[in-house]
């Protein structure tokens, strides 16, 4: 495996990261699915923004003549006569707009028709009848209206099936570019249409259609719906092109679905099933009540030139619809859109929009994935969390500037589930972590609280084999002895010994063993039983009894192996005769001792000395001379006294043990040794102890000696 790939798949392996590159996955699946739940969500998104940037007021604006509640109290209710709804066209016709559209339908004769009336009134005199039949039917009437000017009658598309057969209807050249449209457009089986002789007098005909989508919001209005294989152009569209003199509409068809529908020089964008997103506007003055036009005080001339629609919106004849702006007159939907189509103000979803969401989708997991990281959550936080601003606002500015409708809500919630994935996983990452520590933790304290146990037992092993009974000779009141020793682990190096070789001579020992710890223990145990063996086979010949443990030392140090390897011993011996006080004495590689007299004076042992005991097998130590006198003390040491540091660092010193000497009493053993180490303490404070500290005092001629 090349260090490449061992490095993607190590940062792969970071926590939290395979979670997210898994929400991830998920979420491109869920993009390329598109259910209902991610389009309910997109659209609600799109909605917020037609809410907070409506289209603004143009210079195109869609007058609508309603027949409102003012005109259903002033002229009677719904439905009117057609002798009155002609009459209202002709006033729309008088100002000569560019062209009307009617969203009524008119699929059953006029009942107020004089010809009507005389079939249908009972009673009714011949002669009134007959007068009445001779007169002209009301239908005809407004198919006149309808042929003073060019007119759209709307259809409304059913699915019911048709009840009696379709008479031809106006058709609407359409040109197909492309592929076939028709599996693309919704089709219908049947169509509510006017009369035939109203039919015959419009201009064209268009469906009534407006699509809500599956939440009940008209968004978008289909251009075209079919009817038997026939495409037939809704009423904004086919109102277009009969104002603009068109003759035929360019229907473009690609692999995708419909591209785009052409009318003349317009080219109208649509989503795959032809269908036009409209920018929806503001509430506008551009109602008209049918009352104000048949006033005679109206003046036609307002509509000359424009685009009008005709409908009904009065109290229980309301056709609403639902749409981002809110409840509004189905009629005015079909206002918008011819607004929209002709401001060039329409929205646009086109098909290269599924790649750029997907591309930010995977980019802003990505982003996210890289970015969060445990070491720096705030840092990665506040870059994920200006990543999904910068999504959020991005959608709103590219709706805003170029009418594109581009998902950015979608990329940022997919930011926010790998965000937490990322999370979750340095979560479980940091709660393995505790766990492991924790278990770490308990096992370091078990094993600490094992080897504190086996380094107690070995130090009650190891002060068990050191002189610990004072009055060190109860029957010799003329030897005065006192050690004290204070390992700087539970199991130190140091260790003394003294013992009568005879009625009058006393052997004594300082030692220090390299190291600390259990193997210190063991080799200081071993070396100590060399030494009494030594002492007990050469009696009061100190020559023999250092060289043979100097050269036993460094033979065990081989035979323990690894534990004894490189370790050796320092010390300080000596024989002194009790009735004389003559001392004879070697070291080591030690310190050499103090003597102390009830003056204060404070001297020190001086020998040649040589190498700790087990660094050169075969080395001769000399022996040295000196004489305690009565009333004096012998005071050993080990180094853990001159080297003990205080908080700063700084030794002790040999020199500050002389001083302390000589302030220190130096009537008993005991006094002197206690002082030394208060001395100590006193200086070093609450430093920690870094040393074993051993002191030895020997005094004779004594009187009465402390007790322990």
């Amino acid at each position: 495996m090349s260090a490449a790939l061992r490095a993607v798949m190590a940062w792969w392996a970071a926590p939290g990261r395979l979670i997210a590159l898994g929400i991830l996955i998920v979420g491109i699946g869920l993009q390329c699915l598109n259910p209902q739940s991610l389009r309910q969500l997109r659209d609600v998104g799109f909605d917020v923004e037609q809410r907070l940037s409506p289209q603004p007021a143009g210079n195109i604006t869609v007058p609508i003549v309603a027949v409102d509640e003012d005109s259903l109290t002033k002229l009677g209710q719904w439905p009117w006569p057609r002798s009155l709804m002609a009459e209202l066209v002709r006033r729309i016709a008088a100002g000569k707009p560019a062209a009307l559209g009617v969203d009524v339908l008119y699929p059953e004769p006029d009942r107020f028709s004089p010809p009507r009336l005389a079939q249908t009134l009972p009673g009714l005199p011949e002669a009134l009848a007959a007068e009445l039949a001779q007169l002209p039917s009301s239908d005809n009437k407004l198919a006149e209206a309808f042929g003073e000017l060019p007119t759209v009658l709307g259809e409304g598309p059913s699915e019911e099936p048709p009840r009696e057969p379709v008479a031809p209807q106006n058709m609407t050249l359409i040109r197909q570019l492309g592929g076939d449209p028709r599996p693309y457009i919704t089709g219908y089986a049947s169509l509510i249409r006017s009369l035939p002789e109203i039919s015959r007098a419009a201009r064209a005909e268009a469906a009534l259609t407006s699509q809500p989508d599956a939440d009940g919001v008209v968004r978008a209005v289909p251009l075209f719906t079919s009817f038997r294989g026939q495409l037939i152009p809704t009423l904004g569209l086919q109102l277009i092109r009969i104002a603009a003199g068109i003759n035929f509409i360019d229907v473009t068809t690609g692999k995708a679905g419909i591209a785009g529908v052409g009318l003349g020089p317009l080219m109208i964008p649509t989503d795959a099933q032809g269908r036009a997103y409209v920018h929806f506007a503001a509430p506008r003055g551009r109602y008209i009540s049918a009352a104000t036009v048949l006033d005679p005080s109206f003046d036609p001339a307002q509509l000359t030139g424009q685009i009008v629609l005709l409908g009904v919106t009065g109290l229980g004849l309301v056709d609403q619809k639902l749409t981002p702006m809110g409840l509004t007159q189905g009629i005015q939907v079909h206002a918008e859109l011819i607004e929209s189509i002709l401001g060039e103000k329409l929205l646009h979803r086109p098909v290269a929009v599924f790649w750029i969401e997907l591309g930010l989708i995977i980019l802003a997991g990505l982003l996210t994935i890289a970015v969060l990281r445990g070491d720096a959550p705030k840092l990665g936080a506040s870059i994920a969390a200006g990543l999904i601003v910068l999504l959020i606002g991005g959608e709103f500015l590219v709706f805003r500037f170029t009418g594109w409708l581009v998902d950015g809500i979608y990329p940022a919630v997919i930011a926010v589930a790998t965000s937490a994935g990322m999370l979750l996983g340095h979560l479980r990452a940091a709660q393995a972590a505790r766990r492991h520590l924790a278990t770490e933790l308990a096992h370091q304290r078990e094993l600490t609280a094992r080897t504190e146990g086996e380094l107690a037992a070995a130090r009650e092993l190891q002060l068990g084999l050191l002189p610990h009974r004072f009055p060190a000779f109860p029957d010799r009141l003329d030897i005065d002895l006192f050690a004290r020793i204070e390992p700087a682990r539970a199991v130190g190096g140091d260790f003394f010994d003294f013992r009568l070789v005879d009625d009058k001579h006393l052997f004594f020992l300082i030692a220090d063993v390299s190291g600390k710890g259990v193997p210190a223990a063991l080799f200081m145990e071993m070396t100590l039983q060399i030494i009494r063996a030594s002492v007990q086979q050469y009696r009061c010949d100190l020559e023999q009894v250092v060289n043979e443990t100097n050269a036993k030392t460094a033979a065990a140090s081989i035979d323990m192996g690894e534990v004894g390897s490189g370790m050796f011993v320092t010390a300080f011996a000596g024989i002194i005769d009790t009735d004389t006080g003559a001392v004879s004495f070697t070291s080591a590689g030690h310190d050499s001792p103090y003597i102390v007299d009830r003056a204060g004076h404070v001297r020190q042992l001086t020998t040649a000395g040589g190498p700790p005991l087990g660094v050169l097998d075969d080395y001769s130590y000399p022996i040295d001379s000196d004489r305690l006198h009565p009333g004096e003390v012998l005071m050993l040491f080990t180094d853990g006294v001159t080297e003990a540091q205080d908080a700063a660092g700084e030794l002790y010193s040999a020199r500050r043990l002389s001083e302390a000497l000589e302030q220190i009493p130096a009537d008993h053993a005991r006094t002197v040794v206690d002082g030394c180490f208060d001395a100590v303490g006193a200086f070093v404070k609450d430093a920690e102890q870094a040393d074993d500290i051993t002191v030895l005092a020997l005094r004779l001629d004594a009187e009465a000696p402390l007790a322990a």
